[in-house]
């Protein structure tokens, strides 16, 4: 096949007079080749070779040949080893499957190949299968303290195994060049190494970075083990009630303006008008940043424009879940009429399905936000919503705007909020930096969103809690950076 063709040059030392030889390669993430022979040497009972000498195993009238090649070893090879990941990477990335998430964390575990084993065998022609797979299943058992996946060729197709979590099995096929795969959902095995003996890095900021991981484990979502971790809490500048209750404010009014003007389909002065009603009762004036003054004053935006500023909403409940306004909130909040899923918004805005505007159109169904609380490993209370749920839906639009709106003014809001502590807000931040950073790389190499996630509730969720702990030195609303 195609793909077997890459890797050929390395594996033509052993020529016998038998019937049967194969090959398979194992791609390591682990650079240490001394530690990496180690575990074959280990696993084989022999001796470990001199320099890079390609090392042998006999069982029977089974031979097997070792050769190995690293990073470390120098930059011819580490070029080499480059050079095969990019064609082995471009090979199945190709590959039209159904398991979009496995597939894309394949192509990690490819990228992150820092050692390549080439492994040749031969034997008599007797019980071929038999003795074929008892190799294959060898190395397989040693894959994970490898760090490792192995490229084995079927008759009809080629494939990526892991060591199986299951005993019984050995090893998972991850996913064939035909698409296929044994596996509900794969992620790549590599080891978390950031350590508090780094003075820059706290050990409260490793156990914050250890949780965050095992969620998006639990989810089978990749991020770096050495991905920056957020700052601490004593360095934190997390931000007061008043702070995001003024913040909240002032987002719910620009959302709900350009969904006015994209529902109504009403002129500048018509929702301006509109506008004005909630800026009076809040005493708003003060409250929007520089952009959203502009903004507010351009009487004729793009529709592009009014869409993106609708996805607000989405930090609008941020900013609710810190107050702690969610906690308890669903039900005693949401009118009796929008509960039996009445189209229609708390500030008279008709919400009528429309295709292109995307928060609103896909939460016309009232779809409760505590449906995948519990698959995120982040219990909800019985009442309400007192954890951020997995980012792969809107939130509830009409909830997060009449949470703010059956209170007066912001004085109201502060007396009624109960404030996330900052630990709790620095959880969130440090979660939804990993998030971010997996959909803005997936989107950089055009590959679905993990877990399905949906871009744009990252984007603002993202930007809103950056902005609630303080990050770069308390940036304004307006320099929060937003990077998808």
């Amino acid at each position: 096949m195609e793909l077997w063709n890459l890797l050929n040059k390395q594996t033509d030392r052993i020529k016998r007079e038998v019937s049967y030889n194969d090959k398979t390669f194992i791609l390591s993430m682990e650079d240490d080749m001394d530690k990496l022979m180690d575990v074959l040497c280990r696993k084989f009972n022999v001796d470990k070779p001199e320099d890079c000498k390609p090392f042998e195993i006999h069982h029977d009238d089974i031979r097997i040949s070792v050769e190995r090649i690293s990073q470390s070893m120098g930059d011819v090879e580490g070029l080499f080893i480059k050079e095969q990941i990019n064609s082995i990477y471009s090979h199945f990335y190709k590959v039209d499957t159904k398991y979009k998430d496995i597939k894309t964390n394949l192509l990690y575990s490819i990228n992150l190949t820092k050692s390549i084993f080439f492994i040749n065998y031969s034997f008599l022609d007797e019980n071929e299968a038999e003795k074929k797979a008892f190799i294959e299943q060898t190395f397989a058992s040693v894959l994970n303290e490898m760090q490792g996946i192995m490229l084995i060729r079927g008759e009809e197709e080629d494939g990526f195994y892991c060591q199986s979590p299951d005993e019984k099995r050995c090893m998972e096929l991850i996913l064939s060049d035909k698409g296929n795969s044994t596996l509900l959902n794969y992620v790549p095995f590599e080891k978390f190494e950031l350590s508090s003996e780094n003075k820059e890095i706290s050990d409260e900021q490793i156990t914050r970075r250890e949780r965050t991981r095992n969620l998006m484990l639990g989810r089978y979502i990749y991020v770096p083990a050495d991905y920056p971790v957020i700052e601490g809490e004593t360095k934190a500048k997390c931000r007061s009630a008043e702070e995001i209750a003024e913040r909240a404010v002032a987002l719910m009014i620009v959302s709900a303006y350009s969904e006015y003007r994209i529902r109504e389909d009403a002129d500048y002065e018509e929702a301006y008008n509109f506008a004005s009603q909630i800026i009076k009762k809040y005493d708003a004036d003060k409250m929007f940043s520089p952009k959203e003054r502009k903004y507010l004053s351009n009487q004729d935006p793009t529709r592009e424009e009014l869409i993106a500023h609708t996805w607000q909403y989405e930090s609008i409940y941020v900013m609710e879940w810190a107050l702690g306004l969610l906690a308890g909130a669903e039900n005693e909040a949401l009118p009796k009429a929008l509960s039996e899923n009445k189209k229609e918004d708390l500030y008279n805005v008709s919400v009528e399905d429309k295709k292109d505007v995307s928060p609103v159109a896909q939460n016309t169904k009232g779809t409760s936000n505590n449906a995948l609380a519990k698959n995120w490993n982040m219990a909800s209370s019985e009442s309400g919503v007192d954890k951020l749920d997995f980012p792969d839906h809107v939130c509830d639009i009409a909830l997060t705007i009449n949470l703010l709106k059956q209170c007066g003014s912001i004085s109201e809001i502060v007396k009624k909020a109960d404030l996330k502590s900052n630990k709790e807000l620095l959880d969130e931040c440090d979660l939804i930096s990993c998030l971010e950073w997996s959909c803005a790389d997936t989107t950089s190499r055009e590959l679905p969103a993990p877990s399905g996630m949906i871009n744009k509730v990252v984007v603002e969720r993202y930007k809103a809690l950056n902005w609630l702990i303080g990050a770069g030195d308390r940036e304004e609303w307006d320099e929060i950076g937003e990077y998808i």
